[in-house]
């Protein structure tokens, strides 16, 4: 079948999740019981379901292996303490590329190939794992041609992404020296890793996100009139991923509200690519 391909911002919404394992053995069994834990789940703290579910695997499931995979819906409202290993969260807007598959999962490969191609041909690159949302999910299905299954990936332009094939801490300390030397400070730093061990018990990748100011654009930035300085605060993600390192920033353009900030954003991001090129090309 042909795909559709768009890329657009995913709007901010409130999700329960739960981290389960799914065994290459048995993704069926598994993937099932976890979405009837999940519903399970909803409906024992009073969450009312407010769209389809999802489900975002961590790693690549091989034979004879297993890997960890989110799974997640859409509820109407969040909770001041949450249960176990349930995460109730505000996600953010992101951007992504996604498809629609319609019809049995065994096909769904050619959906996953179809979206690569679009990637590659529209100048992004992947910053993140793919997430399948249900919209037809096999409970609702009369035939298997009635599933209905998105495919969506955060996505970046191309100049604002790299993949690195180096240790995590070496990149991370490549990507602070590469914009030191673009003009930018580093102004904040999360360890998203630390943060989610600390708070939920989770065990993640290593993952940082960075906040980089470019002082003269903010400066400037400030100069307009009700214009924040937001398009030159700047986010840079590094993430640890299988035996390289992904290097993304947060395209400033897309943040700018005002027309008279678009030259600004347009500099700031001429600044957060040229860091990228030299982290992936350092000679």
């Amino acid at each position: 079948m042909s795909y559709q391909v768009t890329v657009d911002r995913a709007p901010a919404q409130t999700v329960l999740e739960l981290r389960r394992t799914v065994h290459a053995d048995r993704p069926g069994e598994d993937i099932g019981n976890g979405m009837r834990a999940l519903y399970a789940a909803a409906a024992a703290i009073g969450l009312a379901p407010a769209g389809a579910p999802s489900t975002t695997y961590r790693g690549p499931i091989r034979h004879g292996s297993a890997t960890e995979v989110d799974f997640a819906l859409p509820v109407q409202t969040s909770l001041d303490d949450e249960p176990g290993d349930i995460v109730v969260r505000r996600t953010e807007p992101i951007l992504h590329a996604r498809l629609v598959h319609r019809g049995p999962y065994q096909s769904i490969g050619d959906a996953y190939r179809a979206l690569d191609v679009a990637l590659r041909e529209g100048g992004l690159t992947a910053t993140g794992p793919p997430t399948e949302v249900y919209l037809v999910a096999p409970d609702d299905a009369v035939t298997p041609h009635d599933l209905l299954t998105e495919i969506r990936v955060p996505v970046a332009a191309d100049d604002l992404a790299v993949r690195l094939a180096m240790p995590f801490d070496s990149a991370l300390a490549a990507v602070r020296s590469a914009l030191r030397a673009e003009g930018f400070g580093v102004v904040s730093e999360v360890d998203v890793r630390a943060t989610l061990r600390e708070q939920l018990g989770a065990t993640v990748r290593n993952h940082v996100v960075l906040g980089a100011l470019d002082p003269h654009l903010a400066h400037r930035a400030l100069d307009v009139e009700d214009g924040p300085a937001a398009p030159v605060c700047c986010t840079v993600v590094v993430r640890e991923e299988e035996a390289d390192t992904v290097v993304s920033a947060v395209d400033p353009d897309r943040l700018v509200g005002s027309p008279a900030l678009l030259a600004i954003a347009a500099q700031a991001r001429a600044g957060l690519a040229a860091a990228l090129r030299r982290v992936a090309s350092p000679d």
